[in-house]
């Protein structure tokens, strides 16, 4: 179950971060009323942060497995 988690969270942030980068790089475009600091925000800090999560969830979960292992 936490693995699923972990996963989750990755692909979450991962999906997230790259749509608000390219949202910043002008690659896609935002809907005309969207509020463009809270875009910045998601960008740069929010959605980095849930891939970040993830992340270090994966590689605790790998670790643990490992120890479990020998």
């Amino acid at each position: 179950m936490t693995w699923t988690e972990a996963v989750i969270l990755t692909g979450y942030g991962f999906v997230l971060t790259v749509a608000e980068l390219l949202v910043q790089a002008d690659a896609i475009q935002p809907a005309a009323h969207a509020d463009h600091r809270a875009l910045e925000w998601h960008a740069y800090l929010w959605d980095p942060w849930f891939l970040i999560w993830g992340i270090l969830v994966l590689i605790a979960l790998r670790q643990s497995n490992a120890e479990i292992s020998n």
